[in-house]
């Protein structure tokens, strides 16, 4: 299941300059001439559906059917899953996820004859402003998604621990995209390609052209790199990987984040405060669940069940079953 589920996550993501009909072969292709996962999507389904969505709503069936069909392995596990702590974090992820698109927006009306002074823009930004390079933008798409997919190198640990870090990651996109898209909507600022000419006249119809900062780019890539990192190197402490994968990951990234900036698709505050987010938000999550873990361990002995270590809006609480 989980190969069927992420081969059909992989094609909708690639599927973001491509039509309906390329997806379908793409999928049908993929899957042997059946495009129909296990879980029941179809490709013409999942085509219907902006890529966010359909990354999400697949994780999501990952993750409901196998918490109903095995344990929870908590043995020698170096991050612990929990109701308490996993609940409020999805339900948090998937809100925060939603909240920028279920707000009113206002049309935000273009007008070519506008000049655009670059001096205009504050020193800090000012030398990071390039033209519009759709070759430079198509290869930072590339580096992105390279850097989104590394956690696959967790595919080493043991079996029983592919449920614990897939939700741990679910968690942390739903969190990273709802973050930066919910600044993206609180905050105007246009790209650095429109203080130039020749500005990509398809970014300016999709009204695309003023959502500058942060750098989504950026934040899925650091997302990426930063939890397959810490992840990583505590289920693998002796490894002799561990140098390659965090040096490849943080490359990956620090490459997308730079093309952005050399497309003329951002400034480097875009791209620093990009970077932030997602570092953030990518060890955080992992870091609870290995506190979780911690807790329930030393309290094991102590013929204490199990601790929930839960993460609510305005609190933090901790659960002991005796």
């Amino acid at each position: 299941m989980y190969d069927a589920v992420l081969i059909t996550v992989l094609a909708s993501i690639w599927a973001e300059k491509n039509d309906e009909e390329d997806l379908n072969k793409a999928i049908a292709a993929l899957l042997n001439g059946n495009a129909t996962t296990q879980g029941g999507w179809t490709a013409g389904m999942i085509s219907k559906y902006h890529k966010k969505f359909v990354f999400l709503i697949l994780f999501l069936s990952i993750i409901i059917n196998n918490l109903f069909s095995q344990e929870n392995v908590k043995d020698n596990s170096v991050f612990e899953l929990s109701w308490g702590l996993d609940i409020p974090l999805c339900v948090t992820g998937l809100t925060v996820f939603a909240l920028p698109h279920l707000l009113p927006t206002e049309d935000v009306i273009y007008n070519p004859n506008e000049i655009r002074d670059l001096s205009n823009v504050n020193a800090f930004d000012r030398w990071s402003a390039n033209k519009y390079s759709k070759g430079v933008d198509i290869t930072s798409d590339a580096f992105m998604y390279l850097s989104v997919i590394t956690p696959l190198s967790l595919l080493a640990t043991n079996k029983s621990e592919y449920l614990t870090w897939s939700v741990m990651y679910f968690e942390a996109a739903t969190l990273a995209l709802g973050v930066k898209d919910l600044l993206k909507y609180a905050i105007y600022k246009e790209r650095p390609y429109m203080y130039f000419d020749d500005k990509p006249q398809k970014e300016i119809d999709e009204n695309n052209y003023y959502c500058s900062f942060p750098s989504g780019h950026t934040t899925l890539a650091f997302l990426g790199a930063t939890f397959t990192s810490y992840t990583f190197s505590k289920y693998f402490p002796e490894s002799k990987w561990n140098v390659p994968v965090i040096v490849g990951s943080y490359t990956l990234a620090t490459l997308s984040g730079t093309l952005r900036i050399l497309s003329g698709s951002h400034f480097f505050s875009d791209v620093l405060v990009g970077a932030a987010i997602g570092s953030a938000i990518g060890i955080t999550v992992p870091l609870l669940h290995e506190f979780n873990s911690i807790i329930n361990k030393k309290l094991d002995s102590k013929n204490v069940e199990q601790v929930n270590f839960s993460v609510l809006p305005n609190t933090l609480a901790c659960t002991i079953n005796f």
